[in-house]
């Protein structure tokens, strides 16, 4: 057993065993659960979060999961490369993407999960966006600084571009196949402390001042989640439904693949005007892949 002295549950069981010897139940009267002992392990048991229990995929599933995004990607670069997709393109697609068509997805994705409706699985989610992505800066910042990089000089850029994880248009499409939209539910309430993170911690870094723009959180996304976890707070999200429900719906599932087509068109811009440097790419990898993976 976890705990060497059961000493002190044993007047428990004794009153649990005596219970059943002075209320025999009768041959004609069905089986009722009797009383359970007073044990560390049920105590903590009832304590736990009700967090959904989510199955470990196999090697195969993850890279079938991941793989139509990097297709996405390679179709935007296509598209950019073959001028289909332009520059001046950008400012309004994303404007579009980011403002309604993500919003609509986030509110069809959360309203009516059970899973939100318990306090601690959303602080919980929220304080480990928060917390995480900070770690991940972190470390960024550390291995920024042993490969060479000097503030002003790009390390304060590489600390939050290597350490921050992939938590929006590329992260939300995998995590709903491996495991469902309860977990893409939680992953919202968990990007509220990632952005929380970036526009203050992230901000400051980068700019090297001490002002946080909080205005930049009164955005689509965050509006969305907000709106959400009142209506599920309220009991009245899962009165949504008929056309309205499915017209959020239509609009909400052309955000990520038209965000993602549109990551890939950047990259093209970036790999075009820019000479990669090896040893930011390892470095980057390094943090990205190994070290921040290790915290989380």
């Amino acid at each position: 057993p976890p705990f060497a002295d059961q000493s002190r549950y044993l007047p428990l069981c004794q009153n649990h065993l005596a219970h059943k010897l002075t209320h025999a139940r009768p041959a004609n009267q069905p089986r009722k659960s009797p009383p359970r002992c007073l044990t560390p392990q049920s105590t903590f048991s009832r304590h736990r979060p009700n967090l959904p229990a989510l199955p470990t995929p196999s090697p195969i599933t993850i890279i079938l999961a991941v793989s139509w995004v990097y297709l996405l990607m390679a179709g935007g670069a296509a598209l950019r490369k073959t001028r289909v997709l332009r520059r001046e393109h950008d400012l309004g697609v994303m404007h579009v993407i980011f403002s309604v068509m993500l919003p609509c997805y986030i509110l069809d994705r959360t309203l009516g999960e059970p899973v939100l409706r318990d306090p601690r699985s959303l602080a919980t989610g929220a304080g480990l966006g928060f917390f995480l992505i900070i770690a991940g800066i972190g470390i960024g910042y550390g291995v920024g600084k042993m490969i060479g990089l000097a503030p002003g000089q790009g390390r304060r850029t590489f600390a939050l571009a290597s350490g921050c994880q992939n938590f929006g248009f590329t992260a939300v499409p995998v995590v709903e196949i491996l495991w469902g939209s309860s977990a893409v539910a939680l992953l919202f309430v968990h990007n509220l402390g990632v952005e929380a993170a970036i526009w203050s911690i992230g901000v400051m870094l980068v700019s090297g001042g001490t002002g946080i723009p909080w205005k930049q959180l009164v955005n689509g996304p965050i509006i969305a989640v907000v709106i959400a976890l009142i209506l599920v707070t309220l009991g009245i999200d899962d009165k949504i439904t008929g056309p309205v429900r499915e017209a959020i719906s239509m609009i909400g599932l052309g955000a990520f693949p038209l965000a993602i087509m549109m990551t890939g068109a950047t990259i093209m811009d970036l790999a075009l005007a820019e000479k990669p440097s090896w040893k930011i790419m390892a470095a980057s990898c390094l943090v990205r892949l190994a070290l921040a993976p290790a915290v989380i």
